[in-house]
């Protein structure tokens, strides 16, 4: 499904691996962008290792990516998949591996991909949405509806808080 974001020449893409309507090579070349932005914004910039970014759960997953006509670029991508926190809770939609190139962010690329998140969540019949933030971004995800549980934890070498959004 491909939507264009009306204010900033941005085409937004969903896709799942596991959909068997899409064709071998848009998966290919999903997955390599996809790839391309998250070495670029967690290998290489945020010193994450390969094995913890590679966790092998794509297949489970709804992903996005962000296409911007202007400079021809893939530039933003992130992945949603249903997760159960516990045995006596329902499971939510856990928001993940949420990259936006450097070059574009404080565009409202990353608010486009939460809320095309949260919408997609919603339409499953999730009650909630869960990440787990870094917390130099915790502002940006409260002004989405997101509350911080807990107390910050070091995930990927990053301090990170959970948070938690009513749909």
């Amino acid at each position: 499904m491909s939507a264009q974001h009306p204010f900033l020449n941005l085409h937004l893409t969903k896709f799942c691996f596991a959909d068997p309507s899409l064709k071998h090579d848009a998966k290919l070349s999903y997955e390599a962008m996809a790839k391309k932005i998250r070495t670029e914004v967690f290998i290489d910039e945020q010193q994450v290792s390969p094995e913890e970014e590679w966790d092998g759960l794509e297949a489970e997953a709804h992903h996005w990516l962000v296409f911007d006509e202007v400079s021809g670029d893939f530039v933003a991508t992130c992945r949603m998949r249903g997760y159960q926190q516990g045995c006596q809770t329902p499971p939510v939609a856990k928001l993940e591996r949420i990259a936006v190139i450097k070059t574009h962010r404080g565009k409202g690329i990353g608010r486009l991909l939460i809320l095309a998140m949260l919408e997609t969540a919603k339409e499953e019949g999730f009650q909630s949405a869960y990440l787990h933030g870094q917390t130099h971004a915790r502002t940006f995800y409260e002004k989405l509806g997101f509350e911080a549980e807990g107390v910050a934890f070091e995930e990927a070498g990053i301090e990170h808080i959970a948070m938690r959004c009513r749909l």
